[in-house]
């Protein structure tokens, strides 16, 4: 399930390689503080919500991407 109308992310924020390891997060060009740069879209799920549509998706061998935002809401 995508949310094009509700998820957008700056395009100058990049994804790449970090000297600490593993991805990280980057400018490709100055951002003024305040501007926002992610807006991410979805359906917050509570956490036994989650842990059905996880075993839906392994179930099924689909591929969904989830953020914790707050304790026990997904």
């Amino acid at each position: 399930m995508t949310y094009p109308q509700q998820t957008w992310a700056d395009p100058r924020l990049e994804t790449r390689p970090s000297s600490i390891g593993g991805l990280g997060g980057f400018a490709s060009a100055p951002i003024a503080a305040g501007e926002t740069l992610l807006i991410l879209g979805g359906t917050p799920q509570t956490q036994s919500e989650m842990e059905q549509t996880l075993a839906d998706y392994i179930r099924t061998g689909r591929y969904f991407n989830a953020m914790q935002v707050e304790e026990e809401l997904h």
